[in-house]
């Protein structure tokens, strides 16, 4: 039986719960992201066969509302380096369909 687009979308957000609980963000803010966004996080963090762009790693951080540049970037924000960004968006532990 296939799964409709909120079935999936409640999944991938179950399987990131972990991940986003031990960052301190709420899960509400999954719901919040673009969609290509919530695609992105889940592959990153749970299929772990993705390896992001340091583009993807930006507008996937800024869309979680973790940068305070969204306003006003030019001003001299804080702008997380790749090292940063790769540690953050690192798995923790195993990838969720290899638990399985």
């Amino acid at each position: 039986m296939k799964k409709q687009p909120g079935e999936m979308e409640n999944e991938m957000k179950r399987q990131l719960y972990t991940w986003m609980r031990a960052r301190d963000l709420p899960p509400v803010l999954f719901d919040k992201l673009q969609p290509q966004n919530k695609i992105l996080l889940h592959n990153i963090i749970c299929v772990g066969n993705v390896r992001p762009t340091d583009y993807q790693m930006r507008d996937l951080y800024k869309d979680l509302g973790l940068s305070d540049t969204r306003s006003e970037p030019q001003k001299g924000g804080y702008y997380p380096s790749t090292q940063e960004l790769k540690a953050y968006f690192r798995p923790d532990g195993t990838p969720y369909q290899k638990k399985f």
